[in-house]
Formats: C-alpha cells, sequence, structure tokens
C-alpha cells in the first residue's frame, strides 16, 4: 500500500465514522460533503499549543487554501473551541491539506510544537508575562519599595536576573512561578544589587 492510499484509507474512516456533539452546530452543517473536522484549539490550551496551532494553519491556508476553513463552535466545557476542516479528498486524490492534517496527526502536532521556540513572537510574548510579574511585584507586593524610582531599563534588568538566574518562569498560560524567591528580603537582596547606590525603598519605611 503506497503514502497516498494509507492516507486516503485514515480519512476515509474518519469521513464515515465523525460525530458531533449537539452544541456544536446544526446537522445542515455537517452533511456527507467530503469535509472532516480535525485539530482543534480551545482556550484551555497552552499559549504554546496556540501558537503551534495557528501556525499549522498559515501553513495549510499558504499550500492548499481551497480545501481547508477554520471554524469555531461553542463549547460547554471552555467556552469555545477552534477547528480545522479540511477537505483531505478530491476526486480519488489526496489533498495537500489532507497529507499535512494526515501528517501532522502521525506526529501529534510535536513538530510544530517544537517551531514554536524558534519564533520571537513567542519569546516576546513571554518577556510580556515576566514584564507584567516584575511591575505588579514593585507596585503591590513588595511593600518598602518605590516602583517609580525603577525605570524601563532597571526592570528589563531584572527579568534578565530572573531568568538567567532560575528565579521565576513563565508556565504554558502565562502565569509566573517564582522558584527561588521566598520573602520580601529575598527580593531587597536582588535590587540592592541591582539599584547600587540609588535609592529605591520608600523614605517613611526606612
Amino acid at each position: 500500500m503506497t503514502y497516498e492510499q494509507e492516507a486516503i484509507e485514515f480519512w476515509q474512516a474518519r469521513i464515515k465514522e465523525q460525530e458531533y456533539p449537539s452544541d456544536y452546530g446544526g446537522q445542515d452543517f455537517w452533511e456527507d460533503d467530503g469535509w472532516v473536522l480535525s485539530v482543534s484549539y480551545a482556550p484551555t490550551q497552552t499559549k504554546q499549543e496556540e501558537f503551534a496551532f495557528n501556525m499549522f494553519v498559515e501553513d495549510l491556508e499558504h499550500e492548499d487554501e481551497d480545501n481547508v476553513d477554520v471554524v469555531r463552535f461553542t463549547h460547554w466545557a471552555c467556552g469555545w473551541v477552534k477547528q480545522i476542516n479540511v477537505r483531505p479528498i478530491v476526486d480519488d486524490k489526496l489533498t495537500k491539506a489532507g497529507e499535512m492534517v494526515y501528517e501532522y496527526h502521525n506526529d501529534n502536532g510535536y513538530d510544530y510544537l517544537e517551531r514554536v521556540y524558534e519564533s520571537e513572537e513567542y519569546w516576546e510574548w513571554e518577556r510580556e508575562q515576566y514584564r507584567e510579574f516584575v511591575s505588579y511585584t514593585l507596585e503591590y507586593d513588595l511593600k518598602n519599595v518605590d516602583a517609580d524610582a525603577f525605570t524601563d531599563e532597571d526592570k528589563e534588568a531584572l527579568i534578565d536576573y530572573l531568568i538567567e538566574t532560575g528565579q521565576a518562569e513563565v508556565d504554558g498560560h502565562g502565569g509566573v512561578y517564582q522558584l527561588c524567591f521566598k520573602t520580601e528580603d529575598d527580593w531587597y537582596e536582588a535590587l540592592d544589587e541591582l539599584m547600587g547606590e540609588r535609592a529605591y525603598k520608600l523614605e517613611e519605611a526606612q
């Protein structure tokens, strides 16, 4: 059996067996027209998975836009879900979109998950999570700190320190976890080194 025959059999089975929860849409939408839902993304997944999904959609639309469509449905558990609707077989031949989604399925999407780390956009998103974390910590968590004393450059330097020393990391949903800084004194020690002789503590708290 050739690769194309294997892929076509895979898709024929998917088209035949596909079923849809009642909250996904009316029956008229799901006529047997050769289209089938495949890869999905929901807001409960990680940012890495969101980037991977969007990258895959972009590649699909670039290679075979006539045979791919992204549809969005409401969902009782997660609010909504996006799914790639693909037409994998046309005139008894495997389409490019069908081939790409078939390969994605066989790989479990790992190739695209790895490619996310090559994206500047992903690292800028992660950096922005650190910026929000540092700004919030200086403004609200540390009681003896004048947040206005820190320039944008100071905050970026503090972010670099957190990353380089492994003091904090961003999780897949945008939260920043402190790994080593357990007390305010830990923060003040780092801030003393960062700020040098520049004053950053509130005068009334000194």
